[in-house]
């Protein structure tokens, strides 16, 4: 996994973010908001970036803070969300805004953003509405920083990471929970992930 591009931005458009790092020049999709938050040209510039891996292509997907970068690996988890509509939600709405979306049940609010229909709007609250992600949204709270941005909460668990992983090579949320009732609880990561991949290929470890 990339963790994050520290070098020299060359290039930046509205969805699209060149930086060269140490003569390699990595091309990364990014939101508007992150796309504001951009130096000058030639400046040095730091994204937090998220791989999507797929069969077909491969590219980094971008972002100011780390608290949009767990907003966008939160929503690709939701049936129907892809990467280019979670980074629509985030350059309509900041964090704070669609948090108090699904706190307030305001489906509206989320059908504003371009491509996201009743429907559609309705599941992200569904599904960002149970315990755990009210957890999870609370921690994000919990890490503001001084310039008003938060940072997302590290994984605490090997599991964490495995989630993270399956979502980026493009599996859905409900076969990445049952894959992981079938792992062992703790272990290293590259043979989780491998006992992971093995089982949704259709054959158990």
């Amino acid at each position: 996994m990339i963790a994050y591009l520290y070098g020299q931005l060359r290039v930046k458009h509205p969805l699209e973010a060149v930086i060269d790092v140490h003569g390699i020049a990595f091309e990364v999709m990014i939101s508007t908001r992150t796309y504001a938050q951009l130096p000058d040209l030639d400046a040095i510039c730091q994204l937090y970036t998220h791989l999507i891996w797929r069969e077909d292509q491969q590219y980094l997907v971008g972002f100011h803070n780390e608290e949009d970068r767990a907003w966008f690996r939160r929503l690709i988890k939701i049936t129907g969300i892809g990467p280019k509509v979670a980074l629509a939600i985030l350059s309509a709405l900041t964090p704070t805004q669609l948090r108090e979306a699904i706190e307030a049940d305001d489906s509206a609010r989320l059908t504003r953003v371009p491509g996201i229909g009743k429907k559609t709007a309705e599941r992200i609250i569904l599904e960002l509405s149970d315990p755990r992600s009210r957890q999870w949204m609370q921690r994000l709270i919990g890490l503001e920083t001084h310039s008003g941005e938060s940072a997302s909460p590290r994984s605490t668990s090997v599991q964490e990471d495995i989630r993270d992983a399956l979502s980026a090579l493009g599996y859905n949320s409900s076969e990445i929970e049952k894959t992981l009732k079938h792992l062992p609880k703790e272990g290293h990561l590259d043979n989780l992930l491998r006992q992971a991949l093995h089982y949704l290929s259709g054959h158990r470890s």
